[in-house]
């Protein structure tokens, strides 16, 4: 018979053997006798997560349970500490701060509220309880206090769908949550032309190669830091993404032209002598680009030439569409050089900087002033006899 898994010390955290995940930490923190006892009340209670899980059946299971196992899914992804606050405060059934809870703060470093393991029990509370009705009532608390909910609503959503494609439910209705509730509180950020190439010039190495890809082609970060050397074609200068969302609606490839010399040099020099499966741009240790340096270079830069917080790097491909729409190129090849799923999306660059709407409120501004000008050729008023 197999002995229960018992937690170790290594590597600064306690640790275990536990449904078939090795050296999973349960405690970060020095080897002492106080540290132990939470890392033994840590795997008590992942030994009773399994048994609950196994106890019972679908559509019953604890959302704790389902969340836990949901997150194992994410904790090699960008969105992973953003999903885990969200889904531990809603399982917390509350947004203001938990009596006896430890304040925890964001990544902007404001205080936040957590629930779920971290502050209120909710074993009991089963997944079916997780409908629209339930959310846009934890949705309308935050917006009570100031908190978006468009992250909140994201991360529920993607949680759902996963328990339904792990046939804990059947389905849900997330999709009924009031539109006004889970909309996106921030406003696209157009930044100044001075300003993209003022932050572009500041940069060196290759970061200023990443920052010169951004703005001559408008790709997102995330689509520069996973091409790869297979998929840079330097005969027909361009990049040609496979593993693109267009790919699933088109069945075609995104391809991204390189406009300039100077790009498809950098993309021989970083393709050159390497394999085709490897990340196509590196850092200048030789390492490929993960979404935390980017973020950490572009914030430093920022901070040292007082840019606005509002100029992310996603702003260089807003700038980029808006350069396309305003260089007179046809609305559906900028759709394609975006990638853009839905046509519509489009619209919003063609509103922010439109010369032709200036010159026609001109225009139209010139002809109310010529309207309300005295005629030159018309008879002259006289005046009025006084009366004696």
């Amino acid at each position: 018979m197999a002995r229960p898994a018992k937690p170790w010390y290594d590597r600064g955290a306690w640790r275990t053997d536990f449904a078939g995940e090795r050296n999973k930490v349960l405690v970060q923190g020095p080897k002492n006798a106080d540290t132990k006892l939470l890392a033994e009340k840590a795997l008590l209670e992942l030994r009773q997560q399994a048994k609950l899980l196994n106890d019972h059946p679908a559509m019953d299971t604890p959302i704790a349970v389902v969340v836990e196992r949901f997150l194992d899914e994410y904790t090699d992804r960008v969105v992973y500490e953003d999903y885990r606050n969200e889904l531990n405060w809603f399982k917390g059934a509350d947004t203001s701060k938990a009596k006896g809870v430890e304040e925890k703060k964001n990544r902007r470093g404001e205080n936040r509220p957590s629930g779920g393991r971290f502050g209120f029990p909710c074993k009991d509370w089963p997944i079916r309880r997780i409908d629209a009705d339930l959310v846009e009532k934890y949705l309308r608390r935050r917006k009570a206090e100031n908190l978006g909910g468009s992250h909140a609503y994201v991360a529920l959503r993607t949680l759902m769908e996963w328990a339904k494609r792990n046939k804990y439910v059947t389905a849900h209705d997330l999709d009924l949550v009031d539109p006004k509730l889970r909309k996106r509180g921030r406003r696209h950020y157009l930044p100044e032309d001075a300003e993209v190439f003022r932050a572009y010039r500041a940069t060196q190495g290759k970061f200023r190669d990443f920052l010169n890809v951004l703005m001559l082609t408008g790709m997102r970060t995330k689509e520069i830091r996973t091409v790869q050397v297979a998929e840079f074609d330097p005969d027909r200068r361009q990049l040609v993404l496979w593993r693109h969302k267009t790919v699933e609606r088109t069945g075609l490839p995104k391809a991204i032209p390189l406009p300039t010399d100077e790009l498809v040099a950098i993309c021989r020099a970083a393709a050159e002598g390497r394999i085709g499966d490897e990340p196509l741009f590196l850092t200048d240790r030789k390492l490929p680009w993960s979404y935390q340096a980017i973020r950490l270079r572009w914030s430093r830069l920022r901070e040292k030439l007082g840019i606005d917080a509002r100029f992310t790097l996603y702003s260089f491909r807003h700038w980029y569409l808006t350069m396309a729409v305003e260089s007179g190129e046809d609305g559906a090849i900028v759709s394609e050089l975006a990638g853009h799923s839905d046509p519509k999306t489009l619209e919003f660059y063609k509103k922010i900087r439109n010369p032709r709407l200036h010159e026609a409120s001109r225009r139209v501004a010139q002809t109310i002033e010529r309207a309300g000008r005295p005629s030159e050729t018309a008879a002259p008023v006289e005046p009025e006899a006084k009366e004696i």
